[in-house]
């Protein structure tokens, strides 16, 4: 067999033939063959081959040799280094290799390129032994190796070896090289038995459908896969083609009921997202004339096929009653029954309805859009739809992406995972629209979670020994078990209540175990009293609000030029440490001039508030200023409460609120007013507005203001945690003059041992007068 140089007469018969081990000479006259030589180092070399591959693989970096992607010229930087190949470790030189496409899977490696030397190219390689036979005689060749950075399938001559993977302009496996790969190689052995596991990142993200794929991001991370550390500096992209499984729905019938005055009509039909649209059967009327045949008690036929129903025959003033003149056989008019009919040969005019096959002139993923049918007829549909599926994503042992598609059903379940495969997340595919994902891979856990997991079974372990106790509490010592006791709660005398410090803060909850809670928001501890006697001792707290802080008292003097509600509230909250939330009908309404003047923030919120009709609250550490009209209306009956009062003298009513403002555009005061519904004086307020649209926004509050003014009331009931301060209600069963709608002007939650939760309401009237008190 020709050696691989090609030189003439080199001769190595050893390739390929792994069995052989060594040459052996034999015989009396035993000759020395060129071939043999040359064989005898392929033996060698085979074996040493074999032996390295035990701790490394081909194309794994020894030292340096790292690789820097740049998407925008499309091109990577291959730095210097070494990288093992057969059997060797070779340097390679620095490369930058273009125009590489950063869409597939791309393979960038090493080629391997060989020369051989002679005595030509070397005069050295002649004999130099003087006056021997080899003096000045054509010596052995010389094998030249060198390694280059390079694509499989690149113009370069060599044996290519990959030592990067290129996924969509993304490089799959970036781990550092390692000098002690071989010690690498025996802890994944040990490590496999733990199984697959994230290190870190390697979060799957969907990010919509581009064409027929779906598109998912993976970020950057490490991952161990079968004892491998797998690791990757940068997101990776990945797509995956929508194949997705249908079933068939043969006859789905629905009822055509278009909007008034429309004669289209939108339906949903019961399964979807929709695939395709078979077949669409649609109920129709149509009015025409049909001439009677010649043939008495006969029967006429009409244009149209699949008639449903005859809804009228009339000729004339006379009209055909069905039953008794004709009945239906077939899609034709029967005049058998015994009755009128009309004359042979003349003419009368038949309205009936049919199913005609039509094509929808919309469909959606879940809606068909149908034309012209009859009104409370039947639309007989035949479709198919996309059955879900959930699926799973994956790294392997290489470091590539794994799509494992689970089953399409109507209840889904996931895939199972092959034993060589991470299973980074799990995708519910709706096809309606981006797959939910779900990132459940399992991941390694760090001694600070461990602990934390440590302490709660430690926790869960002294709980479950006192619950142990507690179940025969009343007939054991309560210190009988190595000094750990079960309190019983009938009273205080295993546990030491201590006293409320000062500054302390308490999160106040009202409501029921099972029921309807309130968080009523968290407070600061001012003061204790200890209120005592013969029945026991009770602890009064006195605190404030732990949201409002003593800088909200603070007075200030600024002003706001065409700006937002919602970005003054922002402001003013930022620069006290809070957040905002406003309301959406008001974070985008702009304000031509507010002045602040020797306010505090919250005054000032509250009288902006005031004038836009509007709530302001601090609360959870949050500026809230909304609407009162997002709170629901609560209803209450008579026998709900245990007392009430009300007053329901009205107060000096006014007819009118006027509200000044400054017309730029015509330089001079105007006015703008406001009805309240009582026949009364005008109200003037004393402020003068900035625009028009600020002056009937405080003319409008006043007047809510006043109207509420005209009637006041009180209750007491059990206790409602979810009724509010601004909430509007709805009193029932009381008197004619009480009956109606209410708003909470205060709302109080009281809870003591005697009463037990009870809720007080001081009510004001809403705004009665502009309706019912006209006069």
């Amino acid at each position: 067999m020709k050696h691989e140089s090609g030189l003439p007469f080199a001769i190595d018969r050893s390739v390929g033939k792994d069995e052989q081990q060594s040459v052996v000479f034999y015989g009396r006259r035993p000759f020395l063959q060129g071939g043999e030589l040359n064989e005898v180092q392929t033996i060698i070399r085979g074996r040493h081959d074999r032996l390295g591959r035990l701790v490394a693989q081909e194309g794994d970096r020894v030292e340096r040799a790292d690789a820097f992607v740049n998407k925008d010229n499309q091109s990577i930087t291959l730095t210097e280094g070494k990288i093992y190949i057969a059997g060797d470790i070779f340097p390679v030189s620095n490369a930058v290799l273009e125009n590489i496409s950063m869409m597939g899977r791309i393979e960038i490696g090493v080629k391997l390129q060989k020369k051989w030397v002679t005595h030509e190219d070397d005069p050295e390689l002649l004999g130099q032994v003087p006056g021997s036979l080899a003096e000045g005689e054509p010596g052995a060749a010389r094998e030249i190796a060198k390694l280059v950075w390079a694509l499989k399938e690149d113009d370069q001559q060599g044996a290519f070896f990959p030592v990067y993977i290129l996924q969509d302009g993304v490089l799959i496996d970036q781990k550092s090289p390692s000098l002690l790969e071989p010690a690498m190689q025996a802890i994944a052995t040990y490590d496999r038995a733990h199984g697959h596991y994230i290190v870190r990142g390697c979060r799957v993200t969907a990010l919509g459908k581009e064409g027929q794929k779906q598109v998912f991001s993976i970020q950057e991370g490490e991952a161990n896969i079968s004892g491998f550390k797998r690791k990757r500096l940068a997101a990776l992209r990945y797509e995956e083609e929508e194949d997705f499984s249908t079933s068939a729905v043969p006859s789905e019938t629905h009822i055509f009921v278009p909007p008034r005055g429309k004669t289209s009509f939108i339906f949903k039909p019961y399964y979807t997202p929709i695939a395709a649209v078979q077949s669409l059967l649609l109920t129709k009327e149509k009015t025409v004339n049909v001439t009677r045949g010649a043939v008495a008690a006969g029967r006429d036929g009409v244009p149209d096929k699949s008639i449903t129903a005859f809804i009228k025959i009339v000729q004339g003033t006379k009209e055909f009653k069905e039953g008794t003149d004709f009945k239906k056989t077939g899609d034709t008019i029967d005049w058998a029954p015994v009755g009128d009919e009309p004359l042979p040969g003349s003419s009368y005019t038949v309205t009936y309805r049919y199913r005609a096959k039509i094509t929808a002139d919309k469909v959606t993923t879940q809606e068909i859009t149908v034309f012209g049918g009859a009104i409370g007829g039947d639309i007989i549909v035949s479709y198919t739809y996309k059955l879900p599926r959930i699926d799973r994503i994956g790294l392997n042992t290489k470091g590539n992406v794994v799509y494992i598609k689970g089953v399409s059903s109507d209840q889904p379940t996931a895939p199972s995972v092959p034993d060589d495969v991470l299973s980074l997340a799990t995708l519910t595919n709706s096809w309606l629209d981006t797959p939910l994902v779900v990132n459940d891979g399992t991941r390694v856990a760090s001694y600070d979670e461990m602990w934390r997991y440590f302490q709660r079974v430690l926790s869960l372990d002294r709980l479950m020994q006192l619950e142990r106790i507690k179940s025969n509490v009343d007939s054991k010592e309560p210190v009988a078990k190595k000094g750990m006791f079960a309190d019983p709660f009938l009273d205080d005398s295993y546990r030491d209540e201590g006293f409320p410090q000062t500054g302390s803060a308490l999160q106040v909850i009202f409501g029921y175990e099972n029921g309807i809670r309130a968080f009523m928001g968290r407070f600061v501890v001012e003061s204790v009293v200890s209120i005592g006697g013969s029945e026991g001792e009770i602890l009064r707290l006195c605190g404030k609000s732990a949201s409002m802080r003593k800088e909200l008292k603070e007075q200030a003097s600024e002003h706001f030029d065409n700006k937002t509600i919602g970005e003054i509230v922002e402001t003013l909250a930022k620069r006290h440490g809070y957040q905002a939330k406003v309301s959406p009908q008001f974070s985008k309404q702009t304000l031509p001039y507010v002045i602040r003047t020797n306010q505090s923030a919250v005054d000032f919120l509250t009288r902006l508030a005031d004038r836009m009709q509007a709530r302001f609250l601090i609360k959870d550490e949050k500026f809230l200023f909304l609407s009162g009209d997002n709170l629901p209306s609560l209803t209450i009956y008579k026998h709900d409460c245990s007392s009430w009062e009300f007053t329901l003298e009205p107060r000096t009513q006014y007819g009118t609120i006027a509200a000044a403002y400054f017309d730029r555009s015509q330089g001079q005061q105007c006015q703008v007013t406001q009805q309240i519904g009582f026949c009364g004086p005008v109200r003037r307020l004393r402020t003068c507005y900035t625009s028009k649209e600020e002056a009937q926004a405080a003319a409008a509050s006043e007047s809510d203001r006043l109207c509420r003014a005209v009637s006041s009331g009180s209750l007491t009931l059990e206790g409602r945690p979810e009724i509010m301060a601004d909430q509007p209600l709805l009193l029932q069963g009381f008197r004619g003059e009480i009956n109606g709608p209410w708003k909470a002007a205060t709302v109080t939650h009281r809870y003591d041992k005697q009463s037990g939760y009870i809720t007080e309401i001081i009510l004001e009237a809403p705004d009665k007068g502009k309706e019912s008190n006209k006069e």
